[in-house]
C-alpha cells in the first residue's frame, strides 16, 4: 500500500520537501509509528507529518446516531440517490455544471 502511494506522490510531488502532511484513520496499517504507511512515507518526505484523521470516526459516529430516526434514514438516502444519479452519467454531470454555472452566486458559499 504505501509503495503504491508513494509511486503515485512521485508523479505529482516535484519538491519532496512541499509534502508536508498526510492523514489517515487509525489502523496500524494506514497509521502505524514502525511499519505504517505514514512512517514509510515519512521517510521518503522527511517534511510529511502525520496528522490522524477524525472524519472517519465522526462519520461513524454520525451515521449511527442517525440510524435510530427514520425520517433521517429517509433524507440521507435520498441524498445519496441524487449523488449516484449524477456520478453514474458524465451528461448528467455536464448538464448539473451547466446549471450550476448558469445560477452563478446563488450556489457559492
Amino acid at each position: 500500500m504505501a509503495e503504491c502511494i508513494q509511486e503515485s506522490l512521485e508523479k505529482v510531488v516535484a519538491k519532496p520537501e512541499k509534502l508536508i502532511s498526510q492523514s489517515y484513520d487509525g489502523t496500524n496499517l494506514m497509521s502505524g509509528q514502525h511499519a505504517g504507511v505514514q512512517a514509510f512515507i515519512q521517510c521518503a518526505y522527511k517534511n510529511a507529518q502525520f496528522v490522524h484523521c477524525y472524519a472517519h470516526q465522526l462519520n461513524l459516529i454520525v451515521g449511527q446516531a442517525t440510524s435510530q430516526n427514520q425520517q433521517v434514514r429517509v433524507f440521507v438516502s435520498n441524498l445519496s440517490d441524487i449523488t449516484n444519479f449524477f456520478n453514474k452519467s458524465p451528461q448528467r454531470i455536464a448538464i448539473l455544471d451547466e446549471t450550476v454555472r448558469k445560477r452563478g452566486s446563488w450556489f457559492s458559499y
